[in-house]
């Protein structure tokens, strides 16, 4: 039997639509200068891995990220970009204000506001309701999470050919809440991972499961 692959998922840093709360899937905004250093860091502190190769989300801030993180890991890696682990596509709510559109949706489902849809409704759950909401072209959740492992799975499978024990895969804070679904037990999000948090998915032949899951301790040791 193969070695277990070890997937250390990272959440991208920091970008204007996160540090403004806007809707931000396949739409793109840079990170903040102050996250660029940050993925620096958070290279450097993963030197203690030794990793094998970095997968990734094409989009523009993740690019980003995976590169500084790189930059700070210090040795060359493979790496390997993939569509399929894009953020969710809002449609036409891309760019707007999250708690405007929560709002919206909140009361449409009998919620008194955003703060109280997020006490009571899981992150990952409530993403089909957007696909559900005005028409608005969003992508459905069945296919959100259909793409992701289907890109998962591809990616393990590629790792396994190059025998390689220790990825990373930097993405995004809906992909990274949608395998934390699939692959715990008992964690519960009602918002997405932090910035530059780490989570670690061990892969086995038959079977996925986190050993840990929004991990920022790692980014901010000295």
């Amino acid at each position: 039997m193969s070695k277990p692959i070890n997937v250390y998922v990272i959440r991208h840093g920091k970008t204007i639509f996160n540090n403004y709360d806007r809707m931000q899937g396949w739409s793109d905004t840079p990170l903040l200068e102050e996250s660029e250093v940050l993925a620096r860091q958070l290279g450097k502190n993963l030197k203690t891995i030794n990793f094998d190769a970095i997968y990734s989300s094409d989009s523009g801030r993740v690019y980003q990220t995976r590169d500084c993180i790189a930059e700070g890991y210090g040795h060359a890696l493979p790496m390997q970009a993939d569509r399929r682990f894009r953020e969710f596509f809002f449609g036409h709510f891309e760019g707007v204000p999250v708690v405007e559109l929560w709002n919206k949706i909140a009361k449409d489902r009998g919620y008194d506001n955003f703060e109280h849809l997020q006490k009571e409704v899981n992150m990952i759950d409530r993403l089909d309701w957007i696909h559900q909401f005005e028409d608005c072209g969003a992508e459905s959740a069945a296919d959100f999470e259909k793409r992701i492992v289907a890109g998962l799975d591809d990616a393990l499978e590629d790792a396994r050919k190059q025998g390689y024990e220790n990825v990373m895969l930097v993405c995004h804070g809906a992909v990274c809440a949608q395998l934390f679904k699939l692959y715990t037990e008992g964690v519960w999000l009602n918002r997405s991972p932090e910035n530059l948090s780490v989570s670690k998915l061990v892969c086995d032949e038959d079977s996925r499961i986190f050993e840990f899951v929004n991990n920022t301790q790692i980014l901010n040791q000295l």
